[in-house]
């Protein structure tokens, strides 16, 4: 047994297998946070998702209530004979 061969080839294997390891272990953590990045990614768009709907709710009850009063308005200047209908 050529035990200089083998001491070489531990002293080749084992700095790989080290060096391996680090780069797993680096990949790990980047890809752990790179989800947990995404993860709040997609929360923030959620929000802004219902934001977005809440904003245009509200401006269409707004419209709505603005178009009853404008004809409720328009009804009333009819009834005082203010203006005329259309015919």
């Amino acid at each position: 047994m050529n035990w200089d061969l083998i001491i070489g080839a531990g002293s080749v294997a084992l700095p790989i297998a080290v060096a391996l390891w680090k780069w797993g272990t680096t990949i790990t953590k980047f890809m752990a946070s790179t989800e947990q990045r995404i993860s709040q990614l997609e929360k923030a768009e959620d929000t802004v998702c219902k934001r977005l709907e809440a904003m245009e709710e509200r401006q269409i009850e707004r419209h709505e209530r603005i178009t009853k009063a404008i004809a409720t308005l328009r009804e009333e200047l009819i009834a005082t004979n203010s203006i005329k209908p259309k015919s």
